[in-house]
């Protein structure tokens, strides 16, 4: 299974910088596997990348050798001074396809692709729906975050083709810095 997460952190106060990234037992380490990155116009938006990769990219890929129905992430994020953990339980909805995103907008019908939006999940914008850690203003200590996120199925190509979609292509996770987990 192949599996799209923007482990996405956002603060206009504090300078940003993940420290390290969990995913089922595989554990991903800032300056190691890999780097905090801002591959989106707005500044204030900080994404994991793998760091082998050239320049910022919009998220990681994961790939696994067993379909995935549940699995959660945590992500530690140094916020300035602070340290905050960022809990996501995720819940896979179908077995329709071999990859998923947590990235909303890969949801959406397009030209190439069908509407893949789930009938349990709001139709909301992807801004308000996708799961991201936004540090308020006025933190002052640690802080723990958790998030449940239910995601849909998708095509491998989609994920392949469109993630990042709205960016440069240049921006694009590439499959061949996928983490392998097996």
């Amino acid at each position: 299974m192949l599996i799209h997460l923007k482990p996405t952190c956002a603060s206009a106060h504090f300078d940003l910088t993940l420290l390290d990234f969990t995913f089922n037992g595989l554990l991903l380490r800032e300056g190691r596997e890999l780097a905090t990155r801002r591959p989106s116009p707005n500044r204030t938006l900080a994404v994991a990348c793998a760091k082998r990769e050239r320049g910022p990219k919009d998220g990681i890929l994961i790939e696994t050798t067993s379909r995935l129905q549940n699995f959660t992430t945590v992500s530690r994020w140094r916020a300035g001074p602070h340290i905050v953990h960022h809990e996501i339980a995720y819940t896979v909805l179908d077995t329709e396809h071999d990859g998923a995103s947590d990235d909303v907008v890969l949801w959406m019908a397009s030209e190439a692709w069908s509407d893949r939006w789930p009938a349990t999940v709001a139709r909301k914008p992807p801004v308000v729906l996708q799961p991201w850690l936004k540090i308020p203003d006025d933190l002052d200590g640690p802080q723990e975050v958790r998030q449940e996120f239910s995601l849909p199925t998708l095509e491998r190509d989609r994920i392949i083709k469109n993630a990042g979609f709205g960016l440069p292509e240049k921006r694009r996770p590439s499959l061949a810095f996928a983490f392998q987990l097996p």
